[in-house]
């Protein structure tokens, strides 16, 4: 039988950061032995999609569906397991099983990581704006960087070159590329359909689609249908998971509604923009994350992001003008202070060296 020092496992696995959790498991193996399983569900990735990264990148690495998962963990010896928060929505059985074996860790992937980690023995969070606003319940809380918001390019599939990029999506090199980045499905009512419609008639922009959406969540709400299909008259480009961190990279502006995205696309150093939020000047009704009761609740009331916002109905002078433009380094850089704990460190860096140190201490 098989023994491991790790074994990660993720449920709930955002496409478009597949590469960051390889990188993760690639550096744990330099330096013991660690077992990362992915699953293969609804909320998983799929055996076409696993089949875009290079081997060497996947060594120890398996994919498999949810009961295989649960049996790899009865059957394996380990002495840390790690999961994360994007497994909120998923099975936590998994975790039972882990905690009669191991010392059980969450790391961070989520704005929300205490709400779902109940089961887990150590927890890993983004940073202390968490520290205002959840119960730890006694356990032990290491400060660390999100995952997910890494801007790495180890052990992505392919390089693409901004040119290549833009044909690709049909977009014009020469020009600003603009991201349309809407909400889930369900959350496009009112006002969100009006800025989705009015923002896809601006040259030059691709939608990059909500992850809930790419993985179906509540489609059968609208019966089965894409948030493009329902709300552009003109086809725009629609960005392939796989290729996100190309599109933040030469991305000049990322564009939203109310979504969380506006906080960590500033973390790439990037303006963001939110449309149709409410000033002194309208009367729209307040997007769900900028209620007052829901950022205290979840952000401590510091929710933030670098960039600006406008109203959609003057989108297409804010773009020519490019009043999205913020060039000043040091607003950027502390955004990155505020979220995340070792602003200077890529997140597998400082998680790596947690998870270690953490290990040699067992080993003892």
């Amino acid at each position: 039988m098989s023994n491991y020092d790790i074994i990660l496992h993720f449920e709930w696995i955002h496409n478009s950061h597949v590469h960051k959790y390889l990188a993760l498991n690639k550096k744990l193996n330099k330096q013991c032995k660690s077992l990362m399983i992915f699953d293969n569900s609804q909320f998983g990735i799929s055996k076409d999609f696993f089949s875009n990264f290079k081997k060497d990148d996947c060594v120890n690495v398996l994919l498999v569906p949810p009961d295989e998962a649960k049996k790899i963990l009865s059957k394996f010896d380990y002495k840390i397991y790690i999961s994360s928060s994007c497994g909120q929505k998923g099975r936590r059985d998994a975790v039972d099983i882990a905690n009669k074996k191991a010392v059980t860790i969450q790391i961070s992937d989520h704005m929300g990581d205490a709400y779902y980690c109940k089961n887990f023995y150590i927890y890993s969070l983004i940073n202390n704006i968490m520290s205002d606003v959840c119960d730890y319940n006694n356990k032990i809380i290491w400060y660390s960087n999100c995952l997910l918001w890494d801007d790495i390019e180890e052990c992505l599939p392919y390089n693409l070159t901004r040119n290549e990029f833009c044909n690709k999506y049909f977009l014009n090199s020469d020009k600003d590329i603009l991201i349309w980045m809407p909400d889930n499905i369900q959350c496009q009512k009112g006002q969100a359909i009006v800025v989705y419609e009015r923002i896809c008639k601006i040259d030059n922009v691709i939608i990059k689609l909500h992850p809930n959406e790419c993985k179906r969540h509540k489609s059968e709400l609208v019966n089965g249908k894409w948030s493009y299909e329902l709300y552009t008259n003109r086809k725009v480009p629609v960005l392939n998971p796989i290729d996100t961190h190309w599109a933040f990279k030469y991305a000049s502006c990322g564009f939203g509604y109310t979504s969380t995205i506006g906080l960590e696309f500033s973390l790439y150093k990037k303006p963001f923009v939110y449309v149709d939020l409410p000033n002194n000047k309208s009367n729209l009704p307040i997007p769900y994350i900028f209620k007052d009761d829901i950022n205290k609740k979840f952000f401590g009331g510091k929710f933030s992001w670098v960039g600006g916002n406008c109203n959609s109905s003057d989108l297409s002078c804010f773009i020519e003008e490019k009043k999205y433009v913020v060039s000043d380094d040091n607003l950027y850089n502390k955004h990155r202070d505020l979220f995340l704990a070792c602003p200077d460190k890529k997140s597998i860096d400082v998680l790596s060296e947690q998870i270690i140190n953490l290990l040699n201490g067992i080993k003892k």
